[in-house]
């Protein structure tokens, strides 16, 4: 004998609004960094290339800093937007900017 149940579903377009803490931030940016340093840096920067190029991703690996990439980066627009950011210096080699 079957049942019928009810399962939430989102459709693909919606929009959520959450709230998140900048710890949870922090540690969703520290979870990317530690993908980056799963593979080697020339592996990482093809992965994330592909991002900015819209292609979509192959294999697991690419999915997961896909999605990671993502939710920082959602994140990070809404503290912009709410002014909970502040700016801090940090040197940088001049290849990197």
């Amino acid at each position: 004998m079957s049942k019928t149940i009810k399962v939430p579903s989102v459709e693909a377009d919606a929009i959520i609004t959450i709230e998140v803490s900048g710890f949870f931030l922090k540690k969703l940016q520290m979870t990317l960094v530690a993908l980056g340093e799963q593979r080697e840096p020339a592996e990482f920067k093809r992965v994330l290339e592909k991002l900015k190029a819209n292609d979509p991703p192959e294999d697991l690996y690419e999915m997961e800093v896909h999605l990671l990439t993502a939710m920082v980066a959602s994140v990070e627009k809404a503290a912009i937007a709410q002014n909970k950011v502040t700016y801090k210096d940090m040197e940088v080699d001049d290849e990197t900017t």
